[in-house]
């Protein structure tokens, strides 16, 4: 082989070197960055792991609960584990002693017309 036909074959070679070297540079930033995020997930998994385990316990504590007939927490329970304490009722209940008084019925009111001079 001449040495003119030789320089393109080198060019091309030394060309393809190059985008070798790119691409391996490139796949060790992706494979770095899938590892980081392996150990996200592993994180994050455990995690999950500790909270599902953490409410499995609270339900087998309310379950114990509900098999002995106990109605209110222990307060040291409470105190030990607030995040556990019933929320308060959303509807209001009468107090010890007072008669309940049920609201009015009232009629749904008219449409608004979109006019404001209708408004008292």
């Amino acid at each position: 082989m001449e040495l003119a036909d030789a320089e393109p074959v080198k060019a091309a070679i030394r060309l393809q070197g190059e985008r070798l070297h790119q691409h391996e540079e490139k796949f060790s930033v992706i494979h770095q960055a899938v590892r980081d995020l392996a150990e996200q997930q592993h994180g994050l998994q455990a995690s999950v792991n500790t909270q599902i385990s953490d409410m499995a316990e609270a339900v087998h504590r309310v379950l114990a609960r509900l098999d002995t007939g106990a109605t209110a927490p222990a307060l040291s329970d409470a105190a030990a584990h607030p995040q556990q304490l019933a929320a308060p009722p959303t509807t209001a209940e009468p107090l010890p002693g007072s008669h309940a008084v049920p609201l009015p019925c009232l009629a749904p009111p008219d449409k608004f017309s979109g006019d404001s001079n209708d408004c008292r």
